[in-house]
């Protein structure tokens, strides 16, 4: 609710954006990287104002909500497909993401996360809900709020345990080893 507040405070000059159509024509098997090639080098106005004409190559629909809404499931299940590299499963729950250290070994990774961002941005505007899940911290990052040593328990229930043992202990020796 806090996004969809402060979305409606929101107030733009430019109302001939607001009625833009962006076509967004798009093989089903490959809807991430179809999308990324389409929407992502649009002005920020462009992309977060127009609305969406979603088309899946080779299936007719008109699209007045539902394959809008059907876009986002698939490219919100895509975009955490762990052959980017962008996301891995917290611990506790495989279906809870949070971003993986070792993303770069995928190229595009930083405009892929941007991409990723601008989807999230728009799925609120557009009132459309994705379906993957993020962790408690990025969450944070993301309201701008400071992530704490709690926040570290559900993505790594063994880092976070080392973590509050050494702040517990007295690890003078223990850094020697």
């Amino acid at each position: 609710f806090y996004f969809i507040n402060k979305l409606k405070q929101e107030v733009f000059h430019d109302e001939n954006s607001v009625h833009k159509e962006i076509p967004v024509d798009i093989n089903r098997a490959q809807v991430f990287l179809d999308s990324y090639r389409v929407l992502f080098f649009k002005s920020i106005k462009d992309f977060t104002m127009a609305k969406f004409n979603i088309t899946f190559q080779g299936e007719q629909g008109v699209d007045a909500g539902g394959v809008k809404r059907e876009w986002y499931q698939i490219i919100s299940r895509q975009m955490v497909n762990p052959d980017y590299a962008l996301f891995v499963p917290v611990h506790s729950d495989a279906s809870t993401f949070h971003p993986n250290r070792t993303s770069g070994i995928n190229p595009e990774h930083l405009s892929f996360f941007k991409f990723i961002g601008m989807l999230l941005a728009k799925s609120i505007r557009d009132n459309c809900y994705i379906d993957s899940h993020f962790s408690r911290a990025v969450y944070k990052q993301i309201l701008g709020k400071n992530v704490s040593l709690k926040d570290m328990e559900s993505i790594d229930p063994d880092y976070y345990k080392s973590l509050c043992w050494i702040l517990e202990n007295d690890i003078t020796d223990v850094l020697e080893m």
